[in-house]
């Protein structure tokens, strides 16, 4: 699931070539570490948390956490940072009250949204970044770095089970199913017409990033960005590459017309930026800076109707 930039032109040359053996993610094989950041909402809130760290290493992960490790006269500000930057991963436990103090940067929950943001500013993959909303609504619940993260939801007793595999997958990089079999090339029958025997193709991240090669050629394109994209399609029922194209062909010229140098350069803001525009539930995925350009294309461009080659 870890994507470094030194392997970002070799993805895009197995785009491409139409291989991608090599873009999936290799299981790990040592002990993971994860440290679970949360705000101290009540003692029914600790109690659980507690009991999501238990059944994270019941699973195999060496979840840690303050109620084990924090001790009289610690410096709590520093194990924070510690224990943040030393994990393999990090589970944000998200609500209101969390979000609302990583907002104004209050407290330790204020504290590590410094640290997690500068890890990020600074390479770390954001898929280290683990978003569990607990309670609330995305839009309340999950602080303005994370907003237009993929997060496993927790809102429901019931899905507790299901969001601790979820995380356990995400850790150990083994996705629920497996990467689907590649079809049979196309045939020509005896009367010459084509005849094609395989099927489409799913989302994925190798599925994706062709895409954008063959679709937005010339501009730049983030893999860590193009993982939150597979994520979030996902989550709204997107299936195949089809779907895809179905939704951003429309708006996929007009999204170039966005008055920021970041959009117009890179391939990814704009699938997400044609995603928003065409369906409206994924306009509650995007980060602050995506939100205010779709916001600008709306307003701009009242009166689209479609054309075969983009919207006018």
């Amino acid at each position: 699931m870890k994507t470094t930039s030194s392997s970002f032109d070799n993805t895009v040359r197995s785009c491409r070539d139409r291989n991608n053996a090599d873009t999936e993610p290799k299981p790990s094989t040592a002990t993971p570490t994860c440290f679970l950041s949360y705000s101290w909402d009540s003692d029914d809130h600790k109690v659980w948390v507690r009991r999501l760290a238990t059944a994270l290493r019941a699973e195999g992960v060496d979840a840690r956490m303050d109620q084990w490790d924090a001790r009289p006269g610690m410096d709590l500000t520093k194990y924070m940072e510690e224990r943040i930057r030393s994990s393999d991963y990090v589970l944000l436990v998200c609500t209101p009250n969390f979000a609302e103090r990583a907002n104004e940067g209050k407290g330790g929950v204020g504290y590590e949204k410094g640290i997690i943001t500068g890890e990020i500013y600074t390479g770390t993959p954001p898929t280290k970044f683990i978003p569990a909303l607990r309670s609330g609504n995305v839009k309340v619940a999950l602080p303005s770095y994370l907003l237009n993260k993929l997060f496993v939801d927790f809102r429901q007793d019931a899905d507790f089970e299901a969001g601790v595999q979820a995380i356990v997958r995400h850790i150990y990089q083994t996705p629920e199913t497996g990467l689907a079999p590649l079809g049979r090339p196309g045939i020509l029958g005896q009367t010459g017409t084509h005849q094609t025997t395989q099927t489409r193709p799913s989302i994925t991240f190798a599925g994706v990033m062709e895409y954008a090669c063959l679709n937005y050629p010339g501009l730049d394109i983030t893999t860590e960005h193009i993982q939150e994209i597979v994520g979030n399609l996902t989550q709204l029922g997107y299936r195949t590459i089809d779907d895809l194209d179905m939704a951003i062909r429309p708006v996929r010229h007009i999204a170039r017309e966005v008055e920021c140098w970041s959009c117009r350069r890179y391939a990814c803001d704009q699938i997400t930026i044609g995603l928003a525009l065409s369906n409206p539930d994924y306009f509650d995925l995007l980060g602050p800076h995506q939100a205010e350009h779709t916001e600008w294309l709306l307003r701009n461009r009242p009166k689209l109707r479609p054309h075969r080659k983009g919207w006018l």
